[in-house]
C-alpha cells in the first residue's frame, strides 16, 4: 500500500498539490505578519505540508480532545475562512468522484475539507504509524505488538507495567535471540 501511496502522492503534486502548498504557506506567512495571526498562520503551514502529500496520512484529534482554546479559535476560524474553504473542498471532492479514475483524489479532499473546516487540535499522523500510548506523567510509548495480547486498560495514575516481549518501553532494549 505505501508504494500505491507514494505514487499517488506524485501524480497529486504534479496536477496541483504543489500550487496548493504554495498558496497555504504564502497565506501562512501574510497571517504571521500580525501577532494575532500567528496561531492561524501556523495551522495554514500545518494544512499547506498536508496538501502536499495527502495519500497515507490520517487526521485525528490531538490526545485528550479539543480543549477550551481550540474550540474558541476553530470557532473563529469557521466564520472566517473555515467554512468556505471546506465547501470549496467538498466540492472539489465531489468534482472528482464523478469520474472513476479520480476518486481517490476526490477522497483526498474530503480529507483536507476536514481539517480545513476545524484545524486547532487536529493532528496529522502516517496511517502505517504504530499506535502509541499516552500513560499521565510518563512519556509516550510506542506499542509493538509481536502476536501477544495487549494489557488491560491501567487505572488513572498506575504505574506503567513492566516491560515484557512484545511491548516496546522507554528504555526497554530486547534480549539477543539465539541463532
Amino acid at each position: 500500500m505505501r508504494e500505491a501511496n507514494i505514487c499517488c502522492n506524485i501524480l497529486w503534486v504534479i496536477f496541483g498539490g504543489f500550487f496548493d502548498c504554495v498558496a497555504w504557506c504564502l497565506f501562512g506567512c501574510i497571517l504571521c505578519i500580525s501577532i494575532i495571526g500567528i496561531p492561524a498562520g501556523v495551522q495554514c503551514f500545518k494544512i499547506g505540508c498536508f496538501v502536499l502529500c495527502p495519500f497515507g496520512k490520517q487526521i485525528v484529534a490531538k490526545e485528550g480532545g479539543y480543549d477550551g482554546c481550540d474550540c474558541i479559535l476553530n470557532f473563529f476560524w469557521i466564520i472566517f475562512a473555515g467554512f468556505w474553504l471546506a465547501i470549496l473542498e467538498v466540492f472539489c471532492g465531489i468534482f472528482l468522484c464523478i469520474t472513476i479514475c479520480g476518486i481517490p483524489f476526490g477522497i483526498q479532499h474530503f480529507k483536507i475539507a476536514k481539517i480545513c473546516f476545524m484545524p486547532f487540535g487536529s493532528r496529522i499522523l502516517d496511517e502505517d504509524a504504530p499506535p502509541t500510548v499516552v500513560v499521565p506523567g510518563q512519556p509516550p510509548i510506542v506499542v509493538v505488538q509481536t502476536g501477544a495480547q495487549p494489557y488491560p486498560a491501567q487505572p488513572y495514575g498506575a504505574q506503567p507495567y513492566p516491560a515484557q516481549p512484545g511491548y516496546a518501553q522507554p528504555g526497554y532494549t530486547p534480549p539477543p535471540q539465539p541463532i
